[in-house]
């Protein structure tokens, strides 16, 4: 019998020899193998050798690529070396799906390629700081892929929950954040009048974020079956409120962000004392350049949306008129610094997301 009418991979034990680069093709799936002397094996004509790839997302989505079978892939995002496994189908006009699989998943079962379902990294999105009562969308992606959408469920959640406050008649209040549709990956949230709490000068927030879970039905072909996103640190803006102080950013003669004198004194170019801005102060500007700032407190790069204390804002006021004590509105940026530790002198750091040769630093010195 010649080894091409083999029922089985004529490499195995029986003596048959084979020649170099020959081709063979399985009786059962019809898939095309050639033989390779240097690894002693049977290769399939389409997948002659892995590729190894790296980078943060899937090489077939980033790069175009088919990918193949026992090609590997280092997610230098989650510091992770996946496999590529595509099982052959048991039929010639079978097909099965391929996908990336852990190396250090032990719950992988090639048979079933339904197991080593994850949720995948979560990302959300949505404004830190919306007006009272004003209805706004927060929503959840998964970037790098995950499992399908038919065997996850979302929860949005608040926390606090709620928050109890006592009205002008010493009546107690329950503020409740209103989620719209908390089972979606995408939800309008409201957050009620007197959302807006200040203890002094410290403001509370709500920390909005989304859990997604495996549904019950699936969870065991989940390595994980729970994952939650980062939380948006919300900080609603008051619908009326004690009139703010006022500074003006404009752009200096060396191309960079600097600040003058509004309702109080800047120091220099960058530096203001900031015991009559807590909990909130404004930013005006006075130069057409200046679309898109944002004051962190962390440099660009590593700054998250927590870190971004800035909100652009049109027609808010009262803001206050330092010269004579009148009250106005304006175009600008409404800076909420209750939450940062004002004992020792505070660098916010400025940006425009319009034009990225434009920036700057604001120091808060210490109250």
């Amino acid at each position: 019998m010649s080894w091409l009418d083999s029922d089985d991979f004529p490499s195995g034990p029986g003596g048959i020899s084979v020649d170099q680069y020959s081709p063979w093709v399985h009786p059962v799936t019809q898939t095309v193998y050639f033989w390779e002397p240097q690894k002693m094996s049977w290769v399939t004509l389409n997948s002659p050798g892995a590729r190894i790839f790296s980078d943060t997302e899937d090489p077939a989505i980033s790069n175009g690529i088919t990918l193949q079978d026992g090609d590997l892939w280092w997610d230098s995002r989650h510091l992770e070396l996946r496999v590529y496994h595509r099982p052959l189908p048991l039929t010639s006009d079978g097909y099965v799906a391929g996908r990336w699989v852990s190396s250090t998943n032990p719950e992988m079962s090639p048979e079933d390629p339904n197991r080593n379902m994850i949720i995948g990294t979560i990302m959300i999105d949505g404004p830190s700081a919306p007006y009272e009562v004003e209805e706004v969308t927060y929503t959840v992606t998964r970037p790098f892929g995950g499992a399908p959408e038919s065997k996850i469920d979302y929860e949005w959640r608040s926390s606090p929950p709620e928050v109890v406050i006592r009205d002008d008649d010493g009546n107690d209040l329950t503020i409740t954040p209103y989620i719209d549709t908390p089972h979606q990956s995408s939800t309008n949230i409201v957050f009620p009048q007197g959302s807006a709490i200040f203890d002094g000068n410290y403001q509370v927030s709500f920390n909005i974020s989304c859990k997604i879970t495996a549904k019950p039905e699936f969870e065991d072909e989940f390595v994980n079956t729970i994952g939650n996103s980062p939380s948006i640190n919300v900080k609603p803006i008051p619908l009326t409120a004690d009139p703010v102080q006022y500074i003006v950013a404009t752009v200096g003669a060396s191309g960079s962000i600097i600040h003058n004198n509004g309702s109080v004194n800047v120091i220099g170019t960058d530096t203001v004392t900031s015991t009559f801005l807590v909990p909130n102060f404004f930013i005006s500007t006075t130069n057409s350049l200046l679309t898109d700032m944002k004051y962190s407190t962390k440099p660009k790069d590593e700054s998250s949306q927590n870190d971004i204390v800035s909100t652009k804002v049109s027609d808010y006021g009262p803001i206050s008129d330092g010269n004579n004590g009148t009250v106005q509105n304006k175009n600008g940026y409404l800076l909420q610094i209750s939450t940062l530790n004002l004992a020792s002198d505070v660098t916010l750091y400025i940006w425009d997301e319009a034009n990225e040769a434009l920036t700057g630093t604001l120091i808060l010195q210490a109250s």
